[in-house]
């Protein structure tokens, strides 16, 4: 092999483990946003939920209405 062949080898191998490295750096980048995406995502709804059964306990009907009624006796003339 030629020193020339040695150095272009070399210089392709260091290229290789650079773009290697670039990979798992940019892959992991990716991996925490959308991880971190989800997580927010989840406390949301974890909030709204909270939130809306809050909402539903303090909605609870505790008025009474007081009123009077007759009962109407309705009967056909047929029967």
């Amino acid at each position: 092999m030629l020193p020339f062949e040695l150095i272009i080898r070399a210089l392709g191998i260091v290229f290789s483990l650079g773009i290697l490295a670039v990979a798992i750096v940019l892959g992991g980048f990716i991996f925490i946003t959308l991880a971190g995406l989800i997580v927010i995502a989840i406390i949301g709804f974890y909030v709204r939920g909270f939130f809306y059964r809050r909402k539903k306990d303090l909605d609870t009907d505790d008025t009474v209405i007081d009123a009077e009624y007759t009962i109407l006796d309705n009967k056909d003339s047929d029967d």
